[in-house]
């Protein structure tokens, strides 16, 4: 499905595959290594909330036109 969301918010097929795959990776990336990524750098204090929301943002930006 979000592949298929992001091939027709994009301007031609590959563009929007790898929008999905972008985000694919943010997410995973995210749940994988967070205590590293926070460790190294020095966000350990950012709240989940602020966290959650960032990831978002990022999300909605590659996966928009």
């Amino acid at each position: 499905m979000l592949v298929k969301h992001a091939e027709h918010s994009h301007h031609n097929e590959l563009a929007g595959r790898m929008a999905a795959a972008n985000t694919i990776a943010l997410e995973l990336g995210w749940r994988l290594f967070e205590p590293f990524l926070r460790s190294a750098t020095g966000t350990e204090k950012v709240s989940a909330a602020d966290l959650r929301h960032a990831i978002n943002f990022e999300t909605a930006r590659m996966m928009g036109p």
